[in-house]
């Protein structure tokens, strides 16, 4: 008799099959759920595209607004669109045909605005996708990192902005600022309404935005000037960069050049630093970060983007301020733009932040009579009101990445500092290098200065500080290599946002330091 062959499934055989289809799911479930990702991303492009075309087909010689909500056209004058329609979204067409948009679907947001040329695509919340504001001046609009929550004052606490908005107004004087928050509050505030209160316990650090801009050259030679209105123009990355090097002509400011890139601004911390070496922020109201050398300072800075803590990524380039990033800010503070006059000292000893006295260069002060919120305080702000950036004049005399070659121009010279790789080519975009030199208060030491860094266009102006590092030839391989900014909280009328001084790179209680975040 033949017998039959069991065709059956033992149980290890079934454990093999399960195990296998779980491999299999393990590997593909990541592919296809990317597949699907990539296809929304550009079924909303596509959506985005086909609306923008209809618009572009209309008439363009007069303001229009389309607005999207559940996937229909709400819009008071409907488009003539019969597509597929975005979950929300909005179109505007300019008084001049610009078109500018916002579209939001599932967890993605594309965005363009008037004089963007490409759109971007990225992960908001139907709340957070807007067309951002643009003031009018020229100033290009804020580029806001991951984490960074847009704040505006409401006269008594610093509240969300709606970015679609007025959340600034640079021919106004009031700047564009922002906050990273704690990590338990930052979802919570990138989805709350415009106008929800930013609590000062939850902020870690507060920036403000430094618009690119060209300046007109008016002290090429460094001569000994009356201060006064520097003439700017606000400009975009995109266009096409002024090289001028003469009186009467127009320099594209070189703290928008950060290495290869060309930035639309820079973020500037409003306060100088302050917290701990370990757990660094940028607050009003606390003592400075101070003894320090200035290697150790530059990795602090590097610290707000070196942790998820502040909510900014690893790609994102936070630093300790350049010179010529000092030299922006100031120059934009004296322009039409800014203050355009004197900033008040900050005379407090123990070094607290956003503190002003009651005229421009008290004597220092033990307690902070005025803080940044107050009416006198503001006066030692950039700008003149709560908007601006604060300690710049007084306070600590800030470090800044300003340093100077050796005699024959091949390495920096470190006196006191600590780095590892200062030389490093790596390095270059982090520091403004100068040309030796062994005198710091004459023509051929301001001579040596670096257009747009306020230093020696900017000599003595309001009798601030002016003093050109220098090497110190009588004690080898020590000098006074490093530029020092902004005076100390004792010297009354030497102190200013144009005074700049030197130091050799050690730490001490004396010297602070401040954080920017290129614009890319």
């Amino acid at each position: 008799m033949i017998k039959k062959r069991n065709l059956g499934f033992t149980i290890f055989d079934l454990f093999a099959l399960i195990f296998l289809i779980v491999i299999i799911l393990v590997i593909s479930i990541p592919f296809v759920l990317e597949m699907v990702d990539n296809f929304e991303k550009k079924f909303l492009i596509f959506k985005a595209n086909k609306i923008v075309k209809t618009v572009e087909k209309n008439n363009l010689d007069e303001y229009q607004i389309y607005i999207f909500k559940n996937k229909k056209d709400v819009s008071e004058k409907k488009l003539k669109y019969y597509g597929f329609k975005p979950e929300n979204g909005v179109v505007i067409v300019n008084d001049i045909g610009e078109i500018a948009f916002a579209f939001q679907e599932g967890k993605y947001c594309v965005q363009k605005n008037y004089k963007d040329k490409e759109l971007v695509v990225s992960e908001k919340s139907a709340v957070e996708c807007k067309i951002p504001f643009d003031d009018g001046s020229g100033a290009s609009i804020p580029v806001l990192k991951s984490g960074m929550i847009p704040i505006v004052w409401n006269g008594e606490n610093w509240v969300k902005a709606d970015i679609s908005s007025e959340w600034y107004n640079y021919n106004e004087k009031r700047w564009a600022n922002a906050a990273l928050v704690t990590y338990p509050t930052r979802i919570k505030y990138m989805n709350d309404e415009p106008g929800t209160i930013v609590y000062e316990k939850d902020i870690l650090a507060y920036f403000v935005w430094i618009p690119r801009y060209k300046y007109k050259i008016f002290n090429y030679d460094s001569q000994l000037i009356e201060a006064q209105e520097i003439e700017i123009e606000f400009e975009s990355k995109d266009s096409q960069k002024s090289i001028g090097n003469n009186n009467g002509e127009w320099l594209t400011h070189p703290a928008f050049t950060f290495g290869d890139l060309e930035l639309d601004g820079i973020w500037v911390g409003k306060f100088e630093t302050t917290g701990t070496r370990s757990k660094p922020t940028i607050k009003p109201n606390m003592k400075s970060l101070t003894i320090h050398n200035i290697g150790k300072q530059f990795n602090i800075a590097k610290i707000f983007n070196e942790t998820e803590v502040y909510g900014l990524t690893s790609t994102d380039e936070v630093h300790m301020m350049k010179n010529t990033e000092w030299g922006a800010v100031a120059y934009l503070t004296h322009s039409k733009y800014g203050k355009n006059d004197e900033v008040w000292v900050n005379p407090s000893r123990e070094y607290i932040t956003g503190c002003a006295g009651d005229d421009v260069s008290v004597s220092m002060t033990k307690e902070c009579l005025y803080p940044y919120n107050t009416s006198y305080g503001q006066q030692a702000s950039t700008t003149g009101n709560i908007y601006g950036i604060y300690d710049m004049s007084g306070g600590t005399s800030e470090y800044v990445m300003g340093g100077m070659y050796n005699s024959d121009q091949s390495e920096i010279l470190l006196s006191l500092a600590v780095f590892d790789n200062i030389n490093d080519s790596s390095m270059s975009k982090y520091i403004d290098k100068y040309k030796y030199g062994i005198t710091s208060q004459d023509q051929a030491a301001y001579n040596r200065r670096i257009l747009g860094d306020a230093t020696g266009e900017t000599r003595s102006w309001y009798e601030d500080n002016a003093e050109f590092i220098k090497d110190n030839i009588s004690r080898q391989g020590y000098g006074y290599y490093w530029f020092i900014r902004g005076g100390y909280y004792n010297d009354k009328t030497k102190a200013g946002i144009f005074s700049f001084s030197v130091q050799d790179g050690g730490a001490n209680k004396y010297n602070g330091f401040r954080v920017v975040i290129s614009g890319i």
